[in-house]
Parts: structure tokens; C-alpha cells; sequence
């Protein structure tokens, strides 16, 4: 087995620049346009009202769902 040898293909200095490119759009915005974390606030609080929205009409139609079952058994053990 021949012995191992490191070869390096691509220079770091450009990986370090567009990470740091990345990091500032993350943190700070980039071109007059704002940061990502603000932006991903903003989906996640849409995302928080519609769980909240879709949880209450779920809530709402299993209760009347109850209810109208709840009719039929009564009006099944009357009519017996």
C-alpha cells in the first residue's frame, strides 16, 4: 500500500469568505434587504397563529361532532 499523501485542492480563503458572506447575511441583511433571522421570525409567528387557528376549528368540530352524536344515542334510548 503505497503511503498516504494530502493534497490540497482548493484554497481556505475562499471558503472562510463566503461563510462569512452567509454569517452576515444570517445576522446583519445584505443589500438593503433584511437579516434571515428576522425573516424566519416572521414565518415562524405565522406559523404559531396557524397552528393556533387550525387547532381551534379541530376543537370545534370534534365538540360538535360530540354533540351530534350525543343527540342520536339520546334520541335512540327515548325512542326505545
Amino acid at each position: 500500500m503505497p503511503p498516504h499523501e494530502c493534497v490540497q485542492r482548493k484554497n481556505v480563503d475562499d471558503v472562510t469568505s463566503k461563510c462569512d458572506r452567509v454569517e452576515k447575511e444570517i445576522y446583519v441583511g445584505r443589500e438593503g434587504r433584511q437579516p434571515v433571522l428576522v425573516r424566519v421570525d416572521r414565518c415562524e409567528r405565522i406559523v404559531n397563529a396557524l397552528t393556533y387557528v387550525s387547532t381551534a376549528l379541530l376543537i370545534s368540530v370534534l365538540i360538535a361532532a360530540g354533540s351530534l352524536l350525543w343527540q342520536a344515542l339520546i334520541r335512540s334510548a327515548a325512542g326505545k
